[in-house]
C-alpha cells in the first residue's frame, strides 16, 4: 500500500505479522503495529490514505496513520432467530 512518499506493508521480520512502514526519502524503516501470537492478515489502506484496517485473531482493526494509534473496533450486530437483522 502506497501513501505519497511511504509504503504500507505487513512483515513478519520480528517472528509475527505485523504492519511496518518505509520511507523512500530517507530509507527509513519503521514498525507500526505490535500484535504478539497471531499477525495480522488482510490489511487495506483508506481511500484518503489516512486509516489501515486489517484483521488480527478473530478482530478487525484499524491503525490511524496520522497518529500511529492502533485500535480493536467493536462490532455488534442484531440477530433474530439465527438472522442478522
Amino acid at each position: 500500500m502506497i501513501s505519497g512518499s511511504k509504503i504500507y506493508f505487513a512483515s513478519e521480520k520480528d517472528g509475527t505479522f505485523n504492519i511496518w512502514e518505509y520511507t523512500i526519502f530517507n530509507n527509513e524503516l519503521r514498525k507500526l503495529t505490535s500484535h504478539k501470537g497471531d499477525g495480522i492478515r488482510y490489511p487495506s489502506i483508506s481511500a484518503d490514505k489516512s486509516t489501515i484496517v486489517y484483521e488480527q485473531g478473530f478482530s478487525l482493526w484499524k491503525l490511524n496513520l496520522r497518529t500511529g494509534i492502533s485500535s480493536k473496533l467493536d462490532i455488534q450486530m442484531n440477530t433474530v432467530a439465527g438472522f442478522i437483522t
